[in-house]
Protein backbone atom coordinates (compact mmCIF):
# COMPACT_ATOMS: atom_id res chain seq x y z
CA UNK A 1 0.00 0.00 0.00
CA UNK A 2 1.25 3.38 -0.92
CA UNK A 3 0.09 5.00 2.11
CA UNK A 4 -2.57 7.33 0.53
CA UNK A 5 -6.31 6.92 0.23
CA UNK A 6 -8.48 7.87 -1.90
CA UNK A 7 -11.78 10.09 -1.90
CA UNK A 8 -14.08 6.71 -1.47
CA UNK A 9 -11.95 5.94 1.43
CA UNK A 10 -11.80 9.21 3.00
CA UNK A 11 -15.54 9.18 3.39
CA UNK A 12 -15.64 5.75 4.86
CA UNK A 13 -12.93 6.41 7.03
CA UNK A 14 -15.19 9.96 7.96
CA UNK A 15 -18.40 8.16 8.57
CA UNK A 16 -17.51 4.76 9.26
CA UNK A 17 -19.93 3.76 6.50
CA UNK A 18 -18.77 0.76 4.62
CA UNK A 19 -18.99 1.71 0.62
CA UNK A 20 -17.28 -1.32 -0.58
CA UNK A 21 -16.68 -4.71 0.09
CA UNK A 22 -13.50 -6.73 0.32
CA UNK A 23 -12.91 -7.41 -2.56
CA UNK A 24 -13.55 -4.08 -3.88
CA UNK A 25 -11.15 -2.39 -1.14
CA UNK A 26 -8.42 -4.78 -1.63
CA UNK A 27 -8.46 -4.09 -5.56
CA UNK A 28 -7.91 0.08 -4.60
CA UNK A 29 -5.46 -0.38 -2.39
CA UNK A 30 -3.31 -2.13 -5.10
CA UNK A 31 -4.09 0.33 -7.82
CA UNK A 32 -1.66 3.44 -8.08
CA UNK A 33 -3.12 6.89 -6.96
CA UNK A 34 -3.13 8.88 -9.92
CA UNK A 35 -0.77 12.10 -10.40
CA UNK A 36 -1.37 14.65 -8.17
CA UNK A 37 -1.13 18.67 -9.23
CA UNK A 38 0.68 20.75 -6.53
CA UNK A 39 -2.72 22.21 -5.77
CA UNK A 40 -4.42 18.67 -5.14
CA UNK A 41 -1.60 17.76 -2.88
CA UNK A 42 -2.02 21.09 -1.15
CA UNK A 43 -5.95 20.53 -0.49
CA UNK A 44 -5.38 17.08 0.55
CA UNK A 45 -2.43 17.83 3.10
CA UNK A 46 -5.13 20.60 4.24
CA UNK A 47 -7.95 17.96 5.36
CA UNK A 48 -4.69 15.45 6.75
CA UNK A 49 -4.24 18.42 9.13
CA UNK A 50 -7.45 19.27 9.84
CA UNK A 51 -8.50 15.40 10.47
CA UNK A 52 -5.55 15.67 13.44
CA UNK A 53 -6.39 18.99 14.99
CA UNK A 54 -10.19 17.23 14.91
CA UNK A 55 -8.87 14.33 16.84
CA UNK A 56 -6.35 16.56 19.23
CA UNK A 57 -9.72 18.87 19.92
CA UNK A 58 -11.48 15.86 20.74
CA UNK A 59 -8.75 15.11 22.93
CA UNK A 60 -8.33 17.82 24.78
CA UNK A 61 -12.31 18.20 25.24
CA UNK A 62 -12.20 14.30 26.65
CA UNK A 63 -9.37 15.12 28.73
CA UNK A 64 -10.68 18.65 30.08
CA UNK A 65 -14.27 16.50 31.16
CA UNK A 66 -12.24 14.43 32.92
CA UNK A 67 -10.36 16.43 34.90
CA UNK A 68 -13.61 18.21 35.82
CA UNK A 69 -15.48 15.29 37.11
CA UNK A 70 -12.32 14.44 38.96
CA UNK A 71 -11.66 17.62 40.65
CA UNK A 72 -15.19 17.55 41.43
CA UNK A 73 -15.88 20.98 39.07
CA UNK A 74 -18.73 19.79 37.11
CA UNK A 75 -20.74 22.56 38.69
CA UNK A 76 -18.13 25.22 38.15
CA UNK A 77 -19.02 26.73 34.70
CA UNK A 78 -16.55 27.17 32.34
CA UNK A 79 -17.44 30.30 31.04
CA UNK A 80 -16.97 32.03 34.28
CA UNK A 81 -14.15 30.56 34.88
CA UNK A 82 -12.51 31.86 32.14
CA UNK A 83 -13.79 35.47 32.87
CA UNK A 84 -11.86 35.13 36.07
CA UNK A 85 -8.87 33.98 35.01
CA UNK A 86 -8.85 36.34 32.08
CA UNK A 87 -6.98 39.00 34.00
CA UNK A 88 -3.73 36.77 34.13
CA UNK A 89 -3.64 36.14 30.87
CA UNK A 90 -1.51 38.51 30.10
CA UNK A 91 1.39 37.63 32.68
CA UNK A 92 1.04 34.01 31.44
CA UNK A 93 1.41 32.80 35.17
CA UNK A 94 -0.95 33.02 38.41
CA UNK A 95 0.51 32.90 42.18
CA UNK A 96 -1.02 29.83 44.51
CA UNK A 97 -3.14 32.53 46.50
CA UNK A 98 -4.43 33.95 43.48
CA UNK A 99 -5.68 30.59 41.96
CA UNK A 100 -7.42 30.08 45.35
CA UNK A 101 -9.04 32.95 45.73
CA UNK A 102 -10.41 32.48 42.33
CA UNK A 103 -11.19 29.18 42.71
CA UNK A 104 -13.00 29.99 46.19
CA UNK A 105 -15.55 32.64 44.27
CA UNK A 106 -16.02 30.26 41.35
CA UNK A 107 -16.59 26.91 43.76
Amino acid sequence: MTGEINYQQFVQWITGENLYDDEELEALERTAPPSKSKFAQKKFDNAQEWCKRFIQAEEYIDNLQQMRKEGNLESVSLVAAKMRFDQYRDAGVIDKQSFMKEMRALI
